[in-house]
């Protein structure tokens, strides 16, 4: 068979991008996934026990895929192709009359999967597991048994056990109970009091209770429900301002934009231009591009974000596809 074929060029594409994709990809989910625990054990304040660890690791990784999964897309295309031409198979396959074109073409199932896994990524296991990270960090909190003498944490209140009795307080407000308990809410934990009283620091208003559900907001839920940690089928019931709007269509969007992307990172790897330029450049360019629609898409919606995302995909298409050197 002719070097020049259509299934040997395919094979020769994902033999060069898979791996390199793969070897990007579990090193982009490794330091994101970290990246993501870190901060869910600083916020939540409290250390969970062993079940509840293996929990928050798997929802920080989870969490990470929609991040590392097309940046290592970009970049495992870019190193993959490199590496044809550093070993000289971008030029054998020149003298047989191959083009960009050519290779581009050959190159585009390999850019359709990226784009099909990124659409899973976001419309399904994205959300998922930024659900599951809020979950864990709110069972992580409610796990926690306030002892006597120790003072806790719990988002904005400091919880303290002293004579049998629960001190609170959020800075603000003040309060004592006899019995208490936490459980898992949405976006937080919610402390349920029994026989005590709650009262304003200037003493001006004051409550006292039989039974008191107090919730609690751990740092960074903003007391509700993300829409980032909606999955795709309740958020399109849900969505209502813009910014929320905008996330729902960024989901296929982003997916869609990948393919050209991938396509156009690969011209870049078996081109002149130094790799860091042609990784650098994708990764940052496409993930500057959506910070910056991230706010335009909050004040006028998703249409005109979404449609500058897809012209851009369009350039970078033509440009892939050009047979020019």
């Amino acid at each position: 068979m002719p070097a020049s074929s259509s299934p040997f060029l395919s094979r020769l594409v994902w033999a060069s991008l898979g791996p390199a994709t793969g070897a990007t990809l579990a090193l982009g989910l490794l330091i994101a996934g970290l990246g993501l625990l870190a901060q869910a054990l600083v916020t939540t304040g409290v250390s969970p026990g062993p079940g509840l660890f293996v929990q928050l690791a798997l929802a920080s990784l989870g969490s990470a895929g929609a991040v590392a999964w097309p940046l290592a897309a970009l970049a495992g295309a870019a190193l993959g192709a490199r590496r044809l031409r550093d070993e000289g198979a971008w030029l054998a396959l020149q003298s047989l009359g191959v083009g960009p074109r050519a290779l581009t073409r050959a190159a585009l199932p390999f850019a359709l999967c990226a784009g099909a896994g990124s659409g899973v990524v976001t419309h399904l296991a994205e959300p998922a597991a930024r659900a599951g990270l809020r979950d864990s960090r709110a069972a992580t909190v409610a796990a926690v048994e306030p002892r006597e003498g120790q003072t806790l944490q719990l988002g904005p209140w400091s919880v303290a056990v002293q004579d049998e009795r629960i001190y609170f307080t959020d800075g603000g407000r003040a309060g004592e109970a006899e019995g208490w308990a936490l459980r898992p809410a949405a976006a937080g934990v919610v402390m349920e009091l029994e026989a005590g009283r709650i009262e304003a620091w200037d003493r001006s208003t004051s409550l006292s209770f039989e039974r008191l559900s107090l919730p609690i907001r751990l740092p960074g839920t903003e007391g509700r429900i993300a829409p980032a940690e909606r999955g795709t089928p309740d958020l399109w019931r849900r969505a209502h301002s813009p910014y929320e709007r905008w996330i729902l269509w960024k989901r296929t969007v982003l997916p869609t934009l990948l393919v050209p992307l991938v396509l156009a990172s690969l011209r870049g790897g078996v081109s002149s231009w130094p790799l860091g330029g042609v990784v650098g450049g994708g990764v940052l360019g496409l993930w500057g591009s959506v910070r910056l629609l991230d706010q335009l898409a909050g004040a006028i919606g998703p249409a005109l974000p979404s449609a500058l995302l897809l012209i851009f995909g369009l350039l970078a298409a033509w440009w892939a596809a050009r047979d020019a050197a």
